[in-house]
């Protein structure tokens, strides 16, 4: 089993052991709205990191998860993971955005050439991988732009079925950041304007 896929199961593990102490909802159509009410009620709070230099804002009503020092995947450090609330006890699968970091000096090769070695290893490393959408853009952050490219991608999971992601990669001086957004496939649209809002919030610091 590749090194991504194995880090990726762990991850879901990690959330799944998370789970305690939580509601549950019955209803179907409760459930479908769950994301859009909890993002909108809940207010958010400033997470930031020196060690790694940025700052982000989340739900107040998610959980924080911060790594030990050493895990990564695919050379990346894995610093923090925010998890969306359960929305019922047999949720299994907890929609999260993930924050990775790695050196990025300024002679490595582009964001671009980057992001392509990307995708070549996820076609290697995850069942049914299939791009979305990729595009490069800039993200703007004190004033200043920064280069980033967005990738929006599909695979095949054992616990949701299938998966979907989104990950924005941002280069800061010498750091790359990577801000995934994993989650059940059918759930995806309902927890975006969350997640939107706490990937416009994510600022490089001094």
């Amino acid at each position: 089993m590749s090194n991504i896929f194995t880090v990726r199961i762990i991850i879901i593990i990690l959330t799944i052991i998370s789970l305690s102490f939580l509601f549950t909802i019955p209803r179907i159509s409760q459930q479908q709205t769950f994301a859009q009410t909890s993002a909108s009620t809940s207010s958010f709070v400033t997470y930031e990191n020196s060690n790694y230099r940025f700052k982000i804002q989340y739900p107040s009503n998610w959980e924080k998860v911060e790594f030990s020092p050493g895990i990564k995947e695919s050379g990346r450090s894995i610093i923090v993971n925010f998890i969306s609330p359960q929305e019922t006890f047999s949720d299994l699968f907890r929609e999260y955005l993930i924050i990775e970091v790695q050196d990025h000096p300024s002679n490595a090769i582009s964001l671009d050439r980057y992001t392509s070695q990307l995708i070549d290893t996820y076609k290697k490393s995850l069942p049914r991988f299939a791009v979305i959408e990729s595009n490069t853009s800039t993200a703007t952050y004190t004033n200043v732009d920064h280069p980033s490219h967005k990738i929006v991608y599909s695979y095949s999971d054992s616990i949701v079925g299938k998966a979907e992601v989104m990950e924005i990669d941002i280069i800061e001086g010498n750091r790359l950041y990577s801000l995934s957004y994993h989650a059940d496939a059918t759930k995806y649209s309902s927890y975006l304007p969350a997640i939107e809002k706490m990937i416009k919030s994510f600022e490089p610091i001094k």
